[in-house]
């Protein structure tokens, strides 16, 4: 399979878990969280994932993440230091910002949730 990294600045995860979970698209994914304060996503999937393919994820208080918690002041719309990156078998993609992100100031409700996409 491929991994992609999510780095998350002011998020955090329980450290070592590999949660299984599935994307919007049906594509199993398994989570886990490491780095200086369990700041840094990395999801492996059981298959490849083609070039270019959308690749979705939503996050909510009813999901899979048990255990993740949010920066303590919330994020921006279009936060800059949200990254991926891949070592993928198609090629390399270097830690790039997220071209959209949501602001957001807590999971209040089941209803809530982020999307990173």
């Amino acid at each position: 399979g491929e991994v992609v990294r999510l780095s998350l600045p002011g998020f955090a995860g329980p450290y070592g878990a590999e949660l299984p979970f599935m994307t919007k698209s049906g594509k199993r994914v398994f989570a886990s969280w490491s780095g200086s304060g369990s700041t840094l996503l990395s999801l492996t999937t059981t298959t490849t994932i083609a070039a270019y393919y959308p690749f979705e994820l939503q996050v909510s208080p009813t999901s899979a993440w048990t255990g993740i918690r949010l920066p303590s002041r919330g994020t921006y719309q279009n936060q800059v230091d949200f990254t991926i990156e891949t070592n993928a078998v198609d090629g390399p993609v270097f830690p790039t910002p997220f071209i959209a992100t949501q602001a957001i100031t807590g999971f209040d409700t089941p209803a809530s949730s982020l999307k990173f996409g």
